[in-house]
């Protein structure tokens, strides 16, 4: 439970490994954490009130996603990383 998620995309699907012990560059790892939590902490330590985002979200608002697009039109911002937040 709670342990991180090793996975690589080729050919337009996720594969998951046991291991992260993969060539570098290969793979994703993805550490689970508790936004939420981590919020109440950030406001807590900085006084300004944090807020959470999902990743297409973030990159909708903070990325320019002409310069982040392929040429054939798919974003990886946008169509990858859907079970990501930011704080």
């Amino acid at each position: 439970t709670n342990a991180p998620v090793v996975q690589s995309k080729m050919e337009g699907r996720s594969r998951f490994h046991s291991s992260y012990l993969i060539s570098p560059g290969l793979v994703d790892i993805f550490h689970p954490t508790d936004f939420q939590r981590l919020s109440r902490i950030y406001k807590k330590l900085t006084g300004r009130e944090g807020f959470v985002l999902k990743h297409k979200e973030f990159c909708a608002r903070y990325g320019d996603m002409e310069k982040t697009a392929c040429i054939n039109g798919y974003n990886p911002l946008l169509e990858d990383y859907s079970n990501m937040s930011m704080l």
